[in-house]
């Protein structure tokens, strides 16, 4: 088998999701759109509406080793605040 050199393998995703998560999107065919040092953010939809969402996944452990935990606590909080057109709307924290 030839592997292409030009490809990177797909960071390491949790095998397994919460049910928060699983029961509500489409986490079989999710695709990664982006990835950090902390996170990850997967495309999805919703298994009722069909919307077409990102889901954010972040590595709490790290988060909490970098110091970094308390500004994403922070994010998340003027998140479920704002209700902007061109801001992403914050549906679910776990």
């Amino acid at each position: 088998t030839i592997t292409p050199t030009n490809t990177r393998p797909e960071p390491t995703m949790p095998s397994v999701y919460p049910p928060e998560i699983k029961d509500v999107f489409d986490m079989h065919r999710a695709k990664t759109i982006g990835s950090g040092g902390f996170a990850k953010v997967k495309t999805s939809k919703h298994k009722l509406t069909g919307e077409r969402v990102a889901i954010k996944i972040m590595d709490k452990v790290k988060l909490e080793k970098s110091g970094d935990l308390k500004r994403v606590a922070l994010e998340i909080e003027a998140l479920k605040e704002l209700n902007h057109q061109n801001i992403s709307q914050l549906y679910f924290v776990h």
